[in-house]
């Protein structure tokens, strides 16, 4: 895998993330697609296991430094773990399954993309329901955090079903092996 090229996606897809979030969010709620998502599904389809497992902790570790948590205090604090574990989970999971699936589709990364945003979503919310027990953050029930979070995780598959194309054309400059069978894994 090109790391480099990886990191110019990644720094792209992240702009995307951040620029259009409120943009694309669903009126007043907390929906709203992941971008990145589908760039790590992608990388954890094609990339040998470690690479795919380093790839996600970097996307998620990312991703615990750009979104930040209220306090009782009145601050809002950065709290990485959520994420990157939630991400590489997600790339975990992907791993398992790539075996099983038609990895040339653009429907398989968005219906991946669907499976690892929820699985980091579930995953996240639970590490933070945890940390809210002893600590000051302030985080709303569970109950009503994880339905936003699952209908996130869908709207990412819609968006996977844009940034597919792109991940696939310039998969040979990310360094992706084109092959096939326990060979490819």
């Amino acid at each position: 895998m090109n790391w480099v090229v990886f990191a110019v996606v990644a720094w792209v897809l992240f702009g995307c993330e951040i620029g259009l979030r409120d943009a694309l969010q669903l009126g007043d709620s907390s929906i709203a697609p992941s971008f990145v998502m589908p760039l790590l599904v992608f990388v954890a389809l094609w990339a040998r296991p470690g690479a795919s497992l380093v790839a996600a902790l970097l996307i998620g570790v990312t991703l615990d430094l750009i979104h930040t948590w209220p306090t009782e205090r009145g601050q809002d604090i950065v709290i990485v773990g959520p994420w990157a574990f939630g991400c590489m989970l997600a790339a975990y999971t992907t791993l398992n399954l790539r075996t099983m699936m038609f990895r040339k589709s653009i429907v398989t990364i968005a219906i991946l993309s669907v499976i690892g945003a929820a699985i980091a979503q579930i995953f996240g919310l639970a590490l933070l329901t945890v940390r809210s027990s002893y600590d000051d953050i302030l985080l709303p029930s569970a109950a009503a955090e994880l339905w936003p979070r699952l209908a996130s995780s869908v709207y990412t598959g819609v968006t996977a079903l844009l940034v597919a194309p792109i991940l696939q054309f310039i998969s040979p400059w990310l360094g992706m092996r084109r092959t096939t069978g326990p060979a490819g894994a």
